[in-house]
């Protein structure tokens, strides 16, 4: 998907865009570096360990979804349970 609207915007501009896809904390540091131009991360970004002068905007929520083994004896997790466990609150379920 990124490299059709890359395509798009070049088309469209007339502006070369490479796509590199190395995951979001790389893509994080290197923003804030100055070694990309721009990064799209799906990760929340903790701003204090971001280059002065980084600028952080953020424009969408990235859905998630949870998936469990269909062995798993848990078979009703509630939203609560759910941000607790991914929080690392439970630890046990």
């Amino acid at each position: 998907m990124a490299q059709k609207l890359a395509d798009a915007f070049t088309q469209k501009t007339g502006i070369k865009v490479k796509i590199e896809s190395e995951g979001c904390v790389t893509g994080i540091y290197k923003a804030s570096e100055s070694k990309v131009d721009i990064e799209l991360s799906t990760l929340e970004v903790n701003k204090d360990s971001l280059s002065i002068g980084t600028t952080v905007k953020i424009f969408a929520k990235a859905p998630t979804v949870l998936l469990v083994n269909k062995n798993n004896p848990v078979n009703n997790l509630t939203l609560n349970q759910v941000k607790d466990i991914i929080s690392g609150k439970i630890k046990n379920w």
